[in-house]
């Protein structure tokens, strides 16, 4: 079941950030996904469109944030009862703390970023976590590394885990935890570059999640001016322990899911705005 209230709370977070930004830089993202669920052999294919925004203050912090909204075609129904719209959103601040060299530096940051209502039964997800980077950054080649610690929040939605036993009072996990990410980027050819990340979340007694995206960008600006068309995947796995509401040894034992993982992958142009 989509859970209006918290989305729509979620999103107000966003228009703060968004709503003040009038001069920034806005581009819009438009495409075609597939939500790809492997334990299920499912494929759920969609469209979605998205926002995204970036702007330096006068005080030199970069701000960016993006919403994206997608439609899915959910023939699989993994979750019976799932209305097949979703979507996500991330905010980002950053700002220079100290310049190692003319390429490297290390900044402070904060992260926050969430999903609503997937077709994977990921009902809400919200983190909030502000860290240090350090970043190594070139024209042809960006090298970064972050350490965050904060909130993280991930609910599962209530119809498939009903059917296996699991009360609405066992959905939610939410705790302080920390996270390290690593991303790369480097060009291939003149207009064609290619980006890779690895992140995990960790609550310091086990992992929470585990999040692995890659993606290919195109320049594409011969077409669109100052447009670039992306084909990207990112895959996450969940630790489902912490939502168990009987010992893993018990003999009628069942996990609040019957899969820990899911896989969007994208292909989707982005334009700018003349705003």
């Amino acid at each position: 079941m989509f859970n209006t209230t918290l989305c729509t709370r979620l999103f107000i977070l966003t228009c703060p950030f968004t709503t003040q930004l009038y001069a920034a830089d806005w581009k819009m993202n438009a495409g075609v996904h597939d939500f790809f669920v492997a334990q299920e052999s499912s494929h759920t294919f969609g469209a979605g469109v998205g926002l995204v925004v970036l702007h330096t203050t006068e005080n030199e912090i970069l701000l960016t944030g993006s919403v994206d909204a997608f439609i899915d075609r959910d023939k699989d129904e993994l979750d019976q009862d799932h209305i097949p719209i979703w979507y996500q959103f991330k905010l980002l601040s950053k700002a220079l703390l100290a310049q190692l060299s003319k390429d490297a530096s290390v900044n402070w940051l904060i992260d926050i970023k969430g999903r609503c209502n997937t077709v994977s039964a990921v009902e809400q997800e919200f983190k909030l976590m502000p860290g240090i980077n350090l970043q190594y950054d070139s024209p042809s080649l960006s090298v970064a590394s972050a350490f965050l610690t904060g909130y993280y929040f991930l609910e599962i939605d209530d119809d498939a885990p009903k059917q296996r036993g699991y009360a609405r009072e066992d959905l939610q996990n939410k705790s302080g935890a920390m996270s390290l990410s690593a991303d790369v980027r480097f060009a291939l050819r003149e207009k064609l570059e290619m980006n890779a990340s690895a992140q995990q979340w960790h609550d310091g007694d086990a992992w929470l999640e585990n999040q692995y995206a890659f993606s290919l960008v195109y320049n594409t600006t011969d077409w669109i001016k100052k447009s670039s068309t992306i084909i990207s995947a990112v895959y996450k796995k969940y630790n489902l322990d912490p939502y168990d509401n009987k010992p893993a040894s018990a003999p009628d034992y069942q996990a609040i899911l019957a899969w820990d993982n899911d896989m969007v992958i994208r292909a989707y142009i982005s334009f700018p705005l003349g705003w």
